[in-house]
């Protein structure tokens, strides 16, 4: 049976309004963001990424998003050794993104990260991102 899911939209850009940081160091201009900067992003319940230093915004997904990924993720755990995540989880992406939280992302046996790793640094064995249209 096929799931219909309604859009899941990605924003590009800075949320309005984005409160001022403490500290009274501004933000960056898109292009110039840092995971420093990141750290100092408010626990608001957005999802934020950094790609090639450009912020990216995004609501909670829905109720059909998850369903969808969680279908995937099942499927890929039947698969092989290895471990699969779903969002939230940080990765960081050397040279393009620090940090994302892809969907999901399967990362093979041979890079399982150290236990207590807070995020994982490298390019996963996979990455899921669901982009749904109406």
């Amino acid at each position: 049976m096929a799931l219909e899911v309604p859009i899941a939209k990605r924003v590009r850009g800075l949320p309005s309004p984005l409160p001022p940081p403490d500290g009274g160091q501004g933000w960056p201009r898109q292009g110039d963001w840092t995971y420093g900067d990141y750290l100092r992003l408010p626990d608001d319940g957005r999802r934020y990424e950094i790609i090639e230093g450009v912020l990216y915004v995004t609501n909670a997904p829905d109720f059909a998003h998850q369903y969808a990924v969680q279908q995937i993720a099942s499927e890929i755990m039947s698969f092989g050794s290895g471990i699969v995540f779903t969002s939230p989880f940080e990765v960081h992406l050397p040279g393009i993104a620090k940090p994302v939280q892809p969907d999901m992302l399967f990362i093979a046996a041979e890079q399982r990260p150290p236990a207590g790793a807070r995020f994982f640094e490298g390019v996963p064995a996979l990455i899921v991102e669901g982009l749904f249209t109406t």
